[in-house]
This record gives C-alpha cells, sequence and structure tokens, in this order.
C-alpha cells in the first residue's frame, strides 16, 4: 500500500473541518464523472450503502482532496434525491447553500470516532459481503466493487458509534465511498 501514506495527508485536514470542504466545495470545477450508487438496505438495522466515482484520467492522482469533495457532493444529490447536477451553480449560491445547509452538508465529513486506518481488501471485502448478505443481495452485483477493493488502496474513515464504518478506496481513477453499519 505504497499511497496510503499520501492518502492519509491528503485527508487530514479535510476530515471532520468543514471550513476546508466548505472552501474546495464553493470553488471547484464541477466537471462531469460517472456516478454508480448502491444502496443495500434491505433488512432493518444492518445497512450498506456504495458509492462509485470513475473520474477523468489523471484527476484523482492531481487533487485527491478536490475528488473527495465532488463525490461527497455527488453521495449528498443523490441521498437527497436531486439532480445529480445541482452543484452547477455561480459560486455565490454554493457559498449560500453551504453557509445554510451546514448541518447537512457537513455530516457527510464529520465523524465522531476518526479511526484513520489502513485496511488490506481482505478486511473491508469481508465487511462489504456480510453486510450485503444481511441484505440478501445477489452476489453478482458485487463484481465492480470486488475489482475496486482488490485493485486499489483502501483506508477506513471513522464512523458515528463503534457499530458504524466509513470507508475510502481509491484504485486508479476510481474512487469508492463505502458506508456501512448498524443503523437505528
Amino acid at each position: 500500500m505504497e499511497n496510503i501514506e499520501k492518502i492519509w495527508n491528503e485527508f487530514n485536514d479535510i476530515i471532520n473541518n468543514y471550513t476546508i470542504f466548505k472552501s474546495i466545495a464553493a470553488n471547484i470545477d464541477w466537471i462531469d464523472i460517472e456516478e454508480r450508487h448502491f444502496d443495500w438496505n434491505k433488512v432493518y438495522p444492518c445497512g450498506i450503502t456504495l458509492d462509485l466515482y470513475t473520474f477523468p484520467k489523471s484527476y484523482l492522482s492531481k487533487d485527491l482532496k478536490r475528488a473527495y469533495v465532488r463525490g461527497i457532493l455527488s453521495k449528498i444529490a443523490y441521498e437527497e434525491e436531486w439532480k445529480s447536477n445541482f452543484w452547477n451553480m455561480p459560486e455565490l449560491k454554493r457559498k449560500f447553500c453551504l453557509a445554510k445547509g451546514k448541518d447537512l452538508y457537513s455530516g457527510y465529513i464529520n465523524f465522531n470516532e476518526l479511526r484513520q486506518k489502513t485496511v488490506t481488501p481482505d478486511e473491508l471485502w469481508e465487511k462489504i459481503t456480510e453486510f450485503a448478505g444481511y441484505n440478501e443481495i445477489e452476489a453478482e452485483k458485487f463484481g465492480e466493487i470486488k475489482n475496486v477493493v482488490y485493485g486499489g488502496e483502501s483506508m477506513e474513515i471513522g464512523g458515528s458509534y463503534c457499530g458504524d464504518h466509513s470507508y475510502i478506496t481509491i484504485c486508479g481513477d476510481k474512487l469508492l465511498l463505502t458506508d456501512l453499519g448498524i443503523w437505528d
């Protein structure tokens, strides 16, 4: 996991720091990316969501923080059922939204428990298949996710409490955000 230290250094100042997130989000170039969202919450209370983003060539390696912010904004749009291009607006309107919607936006980057630890592909894959299994998700739906997990580098960012886990995986031009836990 040669790049994991670089990844941590990139994330240390944005996780749990709404000021930095807000600054990047207000000024971000709204680029087109490919998005895939997997919401595998069928059996209460074991929840799992995966958000897979494919960025233009070299975008992730050039500015991981911007890619993360872009991914989080897309995750919010998906979960709130907003149009996927909702952030394609003037900077002044973005700043207004970020100021008035602080509780919403910050909830996606703030964690009660910061774990910041490297996880192996086997460890993350075990968690994903465990929670997907609770939700009776067929193994055929795992293919692309498995390739990203085993082809990339992953870390656990943190969670809201001990049974809640958020991971980030970087694999080439793909960014995978994984959230799973016991959600009541």
